[in-house]
């Protein structure tokens, strides 16, 4: 959902937690890294693009993007680009979330 009344009238995306969206088939929980669960979103998880090796890869990358600081980076958003994947990965408190760009168009 876009809410575009806003201040600056800039459109803002409705956030919907992670299991939220998960329950509504946005996104599948893959396991866990330590206590922190772990999506993937359905569009990627179905397009069959990657393979089972090529997923590992994916979210190996993403750890290791993820655990280096960016001066962007907010006390509860990490956002990071997988370029040889065009995949973007988020973490936020409620987990890590792998997801294409168009899985961000509303």
């Amino acid at each position: 959902m876009i809410q575009t009344e806003n201040e600056d009238d800039v459109p803002l995306i409705y956030r919907l937690g992670l299991p939220e969206a998960e329950r509504a088939g946005l996104i599948v929980r893959t396991g866990t890294a330590g206590d922190v669960n772990v999506y993937v979103s359905r569009r990627l998880m179905d397009e069959g693009t990657y393979s089972l090796k090529m997923r590992r890869d994916m979210i190996d990358r993403g750890f290791r993007l993820l655990s280096r600081p960016y001066p962007d980076d907010m006390d509860q958003l990490h956002v990071r680009y997988i370029d040889v994947y065009e995949v973007w990965v988020i973490r936020i408190d409620e987990g890590i979330t792998f997801l294409k760009g168009d899985d961000l168009e509303a």
